[in-house]
């Protein structure tokens, strides 16, 4: 078994890696021996999941932030833009409150609508955003398919928590990933 190091100034080092320690449920620069994923090797033999194929690096998984932010933001600015006419056409009377400096409540449902709409209705439909696209990665489940839609729905939900899109830095995995066992991974 191996001992535990210690480095005055980076604190514990993990002895596999010889990187300060993390305390991750994955490690994606973990290899075993035979040069295999330890994690994606717990499915084989438990599902029709190809433990051979690869998770999507965290440069590619921070890329699909970007684009698909990129395409949310167009489509809300798009939204933004009708919604901005039909108040103007149909309730002159509430075109101040757009014009306030307070955003309006319905601004943020609208939104946050979106928002979970955007990522469900694409990756329940194929597995894949704009983004995922763009970088040529896709989500699936546990079996190597594309997750069911309410699978999908929770993890678009999960989303929306303060700061989850920080979660995967550190590791290829996500709490929107881990909390619905899915995974972002190269589309074969």
């Amino acid at each position: 078994m191996p001992t535990q190091k210690f480095d005055v100034q980076q604190g514990i080092i993990c002895s596999l890696t010889g990187r300060q320690a993390d305390f991750q449920d994955y490690c994606p620069t973990f290899k075993g021996i035979d040069g295999s994923d330890p994690v994606l090797a717990a499915y084989e033999g438990k599902s029709s999941f190809d433990p051979q194929v690869s998770m999507a690096s965290g440069t590619k998984r921070f890329i699909n932030l970007i684009v698909d932010y990129i395409v949310f933001y167009v489509i809300v600015i798009f939204v933004g833009a009708i919604s901005g006419v039909i108040v103007a056409l149909f309730f002159p009377e509430n075109l101040g409150e757009l014009e306030s400096d307070k955003t309006p409540v319905w601004a943020y449902v609208l939104s946050f609508t979106l928002y979970v709409g955007y990522y469900t209705l694409l990756e329940a439909s194929s597995g894949r955003t704009i983004g995922k696209l763009f970088t040529g990665t896709r989500v699936v489940d546990k079996d190597g398919k594309t997750p069911d839609a309410g699978t999908i729905f929770r993890r678009s939900l999960t989303r929306c928590i303060p700061f989850e899109a920080f979660s995967f830095l550190s590791n290829s995995r996500g709490w929107h990933d881990k909390w619905t066992d899915t995974w972002v991974v190269e589309k074969k």
